[in-house]
């Protein structure tokens, strides 16, 4: 680098003059530096503890406001998914009522008019049950054979041999319906997996 172009660079950032070791120096950064100087010298302690004190408030409200807002989150999820517990216990109900009204063909409720009223009687309570629980937000996982295991809907209880044009690792048979509360997975559907060829 020519001295030329060390002077050029030094004239464009304001600094002019040299010392008598022949070095560049800034006036202008010199200046400067006095008065930070100036000002911290000039500084009160009390100003400083001042300073510290607010710092410590800001840092303290902001704490207190994540805590309420972590603790409004929690009430709203308790009141959300209060009831649980409860409609997991219901499930079991809704599993019988579906079998029962299964158990008997449009056939035989044909044939016998006093089992087919005993068929529509448990068909209404059903849909009267799942309707009821859907307005809770209780919903059933939508699944048929054929659809990809998904271990975070499903629950696999057995594996089956691979059938003809079915693909491993997909749903080969529904034991119990799943279903979700709002936004959870209350219970998993349990379902036979086509295993590996």
């Amino acid at each position: 680098m020519s001295f030329l172009s060390v002077v050029r660079r030094t004239a464009l950032r304001g600094c002019v003059g040299a010392r008598p070791a022949g070095r560049w120096y800034c006036e202008k950064a010199e200046e400067k530096k006095v008065e930070e100087e100036k000002v911290d010298e000039a500084k009160d302690p009390k100003d400083a503890k001042i300073e510290e004190l607010t710092k410590s408030l800001a840092y303290s409200l902001a704490e207190a406001d994540n805590a309420r807002k972590i603790a409004a989150k929690d009430v709203t999820n308790a009141k959300k998914y209060a009831l649980s517990s409860f409609a997991k216990e219901l499930l079991d109900v809704a599993d019988n009522l579906d079998r029962a009204a299964s158990a008997v063909s449009e056939d035989e409720a044909q044939a016998h008019p006093t089992v087919g009223q005993l068929k529509k009687g448990v068909d209404m309570t059903n849909h009267s049950l799942h309707r009821i629980l859907s307005n809770h937000g209780i919903d059933t996982h939508s699944i048929a054979i054929g659809d990809d295991f998904d271990p975070n809907f499903h629950d696999a209880l057995f594996n089956v041999p691979l059938a003809e044009g079915m693909k491993p690792n997909t749903i080969a048979n529904i034991v119990k319906k799943g279903y979700n509360y709002h936004d959870r997975v209350l219970r998993p559907s349990q379902v036979g997996v086509f295993g590996e060829a």
